[in-house]
């Protein structure tokens, strides 16, 4: 895409932004209006959330589009991929994290301080990420073999080797803080899951093992409906890694979170946080605020990434 289309389309999204109710009172780092980002290009406004999405230019090609311009979406809402669509992120409102209703003492205290947080604006794939996006961005192709199922979650690249990719080969890009991940996942709800806190909801939405019965396996990517914000397979089809560091019970003292995005970090951390649950693992894993952790050097065939990227001037 030449520079004059792609300017014209950030001049379109900025004045959107700028009138819509979604992002009313927003804090952007460059000051009342957002401009346009590095390595991003505007696709549209989502009809169903309100809120904007974007492609990652170096990942793949756009969505497919209609004659009238429009990204093309199935009955339900759904972005129509192919095999070589790029990474589409979405413009996630500011806010403060909603405390679940009925909360059990199995809540982790950090779910409290999140509460607490003033969450910056940022942006967040609408997919997990999938084999041949990781393959085109990435320093390590073929990670799970021969590029036999392009659009299947990417899985098994260990913490190191998926922060090396985003943060020193593809610019601007991140794995999301924890924080950021649940306040995406929970998308303005205050149940266990964004579908309720009903588990058969949850079964039948996302890519999890239904309580009693085998586990199923994993499926390509944006198959199942999205929650409220756009995201799909949150909940579910692969864990995915998250930025911060993760300390042990016996590690003190305990970590804060960074104002904006929620980071908890410790260099020295050797674990590192795994959200969503994935389809070999029930409900309980997959809640909105349940985290586990990995040693950062482990790679599990269960483990993928969703990428994010912050704001910037």
């Amino acid at each position: 895409m030449r520079g004059a289309e792609a300017l014209a389309r950030w001049t379109t999204a900025i004045d959107a932004i700028a009138s819509s109710e979604r992002y009313a009172g927003q804090r952007w780092p460059s000051g009342a209006r957002l401009v346009p980002q590095l390595g991003l290009l505007p696709l549209e406004e989502n009809p169903r959330t309100g809120l904007w999405e974007f492609l990652f230019a170096v990942s793949g090609e756009e969505p497919a589009r209609s004659a009238d311009g429009a990204c093309l979406r199935d009955e339900q809402g759904r972005l129509v991929l192919d095999d070589e669509t790029g990474v589409v992120l979405v413009l996630v409102p500011g806010g403060r994290m909603p405390l679940e209703q009925g909360l059990r003492s199995d809540i982790p205290e950090t779910h409290f301080e999140f509460a607490k947080l003033d969450f910056d604006p940022f942006f967040l794939a609408k997919h997990e990420l999938t084999n041949s996006q990781w393959d085109r961005v990435s320093t390590r192709p073929w990670l799970s073999g021969p590029l036999t199922e392009p659009s299947m979650p990417a899985s098994g690249m260990n913490w190191l080797e998926g922060r090396a990719m985003v943060e020193r080969h593809v610019g601007w890009v991140r794995l999301p803080t924890a924080a950021q991940w649940e306040y995406a996942c929970r998308a303005g709800t205050r149940t266990p899951w964004w579908t309720g806190a009903d588990e058969a909801l949850l079964v039948e939405a996302e890519n999890v093992k239904p309580p009693g019965k085998e586990a199923r396996p994993f499926r390509r990517v944006g198959l199942g409906p999205a929650n409220p914000w756009g995201f799909h397979d949150i909940h579910g089809n692969v864990w995915e890694w998250c930025a911060d560091a993760m300390l042990l019970q016996y590690e003190r003292p305990k970590l804060t979170s960074r104002p904006g995005d929620g980071l908890r970090e410790r260099e020295s951390a050797s674990y590192r946080p795994i959200r969503g649950g994935a389809a070999g693992y029930g409900p309980a894993e997959a809640r909105s605020y349940f985290g586990t952790g990995l040693p950062f050097a482990h790679g599990v065939s269960d483990v993928g990434m969703r990428l994010a990227r912050p704001v910037t001037r």
